[in-house]
């Protein structure tokens, strides 16, 4: 693919595939599109907390959902989730080594048990925004009375932090 501008940043771009052909002459994605954009590093207040699930239904399994509150698109590789323990961050568990890119207003569950997940709520599903799930192979556990859950940066800096109660 050539392009005759080098991407810009914040700016939503498409692509629309037509009469895509393999090798043996079958159509692939006919009349297809995507967006896509330039990802960038993000800054504060940009990818946020959004919701946690910390005291799941009996055999469910805990979530965190990510949200997109930019105008663009934002790698997470190498960024991590995390908990506190004894005061101090810990159990720093890295969300993706690849290139993970969320998109501007766009929502990242993360869980362990998605076909559980989206039994449980299936609300999930529903919602008018663009919608994605990754599952992890494990997440910080976070205490079913109270806890703080952490995003932190490739950079190793705290994006945010979320202190939450049983009563929330």
């Amino acid at each position: 693919l050539k392009l005759s501008q080098p991407l810009q940043a914040q700016t939503v771009y498409q692509l629309i595939i037509n009469n895509l052909v393999d090798c043996s002459g079958n159509i692939i994605a006919p009349n297809s599109s995507f967006n896509f954009g330039l990802a960038e590093q993000g800054d504060s207040l940009e990818v946020i907390l959004n919701e946690i699930l910390f005291n799941p239904r009996t055999a469910g399994s805990d979530f965190v959902e990510l949200y997109n509150n930019s105008n663009q698109y934002i790698n997470l590789k190498d960024w991590k989730i995390a908990n506190l323990a004894d005061g101090i961050i810990a159990n720093q568990t890295l969300i993706s080594q690849e290139n993970l890119v969320i998109a501007p207003k766009q929502y990242l569950v993360l869980t362990e048990n998605l076909p559980h997940l989206q039994s449980e709520y299936p609300r999930l599903l529903n919602k008018t925004k663009p919608f994605n799930f990754l599952i992890m192979n494990s997440l910080p556990s976070f205490l079913d009375n109270e806890g703080t859950v952490f995003l932190i940066n490739n950079q190793n800096q705290v994006f945010e932090r979320f202190d939450y109660k049983e009563d929330f």
